[in-house]
């Protein structure tokens, strides 16, 4: 028993799974810098404590919801749509393509790609007993 060739099926498993372990995990902290960003909004307008916290309460959640999808990839991806949904729902009145490109759909994608990570976990422990 010797150790697996590169190109042996389990390993192409585990390889494409890493990929999809990584790829939610990763794009979620840079969506959590971008909402970030809209912090520096506040110094725009005058300070005030309310408008900080009015500010970085969508940070916030966005990075609890990436705790959560973290340890628990499932619940955390349906939070992510949750939270695309509630965007969509708070701007329906200028809801635009723009808005919808920028905020909600990559917090969708990621709440996708954090269930794809889960279900793609859940087969490779299956077919390979890990």
């Amino acid at each position: 028993m010797g150790a697996n060739p590169i190109g042996h099926p389990k390993n192409m498993v585990r390889k494409k799974h890493k990929i999809l372990f990584w790829l939610p995990r990763i794009l979620s902290v840079f969506f959590a810098l971008y909402i970030f960003s809209f912090i520096l909004d506040i110094f725009s307008e005058k300070f005030s404590a309310t408008g900080l916290i009015a500010h970085l309460l969508p940070f916030l959640v966005v990075m609890a919801i990436t705790v959560v999808a973290w340890k628990m990839a499932f619940y955390g991806g349906f939070l992510y749509i949750l939270a695309g949904i509630f965007y969509l729902y708070l701007t329906r009145e200028s809801l635009s393509w723009l808005v919808f490109l920028l905020v909600a759909a990559p917090a969708f994608i990621i709440g996708i790609l954090f269930m794809i990570s889960k279900y793609f976990k859940q087969k490779e422990k299956e077919l390979f007993i890990i």
